[in-house]
């Protein structure tokens, strides 16, 4: 956990962006919010691949399969 804000204005502005971030990756195929999960979690590509039985060569194209789903959202969302 990153640690606590001082100014409420920034607070708030995270606690909107995280919001968002959750809301767009409910609408996105689990497949894809998953990978981004885990790998924004930390997890290696390797590890990424173990958590998912897929091999590690497979994990570089779904992730980026999964953040150009992500963005689409994002950007539909702020229409």
């Amino acid at each position: 956990m990153p640690p606590p804000v001082d100014d409420p204005q920034v607070a708030a502005e995270i606690a909107e962006t995280r919001r968002a971030i959750r809301e767009s990756l409910a609408r996105m195929p689990r497949r894809h919010a998953t990978i981004l999960a885990l790998r924004y979690s930390g997890l290696s590509y390797a590890e990424i691949a173990t958590a998912l039985g897929i091999g590690v060569n497979g994990v570089g194209t779904r992730l980026r399969r999964a953040e150009a789903r992500f963005r689409k959202e994002v950007g539909d969302a702020s229409i």
